[in-house]
């Protein structure tokens, strides 16, 4: 039983740390997008008048685009509820990823071990637009599907002494 148990873990770890790395390094984005909001909410705003704005030459389109801007500044301010509470949710789901990437390299709960593969496929992490994300979503699920790997879970949810949270 611990040689099969053995086995399972090894089958788990590269998924596991590919999903913990990847759960890590989009909870920094998260916590580097909220603290850029709340410490320098105008960022944006400042960019853009800086490089599409401040470029133009003296003359019509530059008036125009001045008037524009001066409209929609408030729009792109990076400290809005909106903006705040979703990246508040998306570091919470990427913490999740962690949560779940760790207790996969422990065989302790199979659910949160799933929940971090499929945070993995949603657009939840600093690097929603991109597929890796996925496909280290798709390998750990493959690996969690395999027979030995599903009952080396429940072999250790049943080992006295080892506290299965679900």
């Amino acid at each position: 039983m611990r040689g099969e148990l053995a086995d399972a873990k090894v089958q788990v770890r590269a998924p596991a740390v590919l999903l913990l790395l990847l759960g890590v390094a989009s909870s920094l984005v998260m916590l580097a997008l909220i603290g850029l909001a709340l410490s320098k909410p105008a960022a944006l705003a400042d960019l853009y008048e800086r490089y599409f704005i401040d470029t133009q030459p003296p003359g019509v389109l530059k008036e125009n685009l001045t008037e524009m801007f001066a409209k929609q500044r408030p729009m792109m301010l990076l400290n809005t509820p909106l903006n705040l509470g979703y990246w508040t949710l998306l570091l919470a789901a990427n913490l999740g990823m962690v949560v779940g990437a760790v207790r996969m390299m422990q065989l302790r709960s199979y659910r949160w071990a799933m929940a971090a593969c499929v945070c993995a496929f949603l657009p939840l992490n600093g690097f929603g637009c991109l597929l890796l994300p996925m496909v280290f979503g798709i390998y750990a699920i493959v690996v969690l599907s395999r027979a030995d790997v599903l009952e080396a879970f429940r072999t250790v949810a049943h080992l006295p002494g080892v506290p299965h949270a679900e």
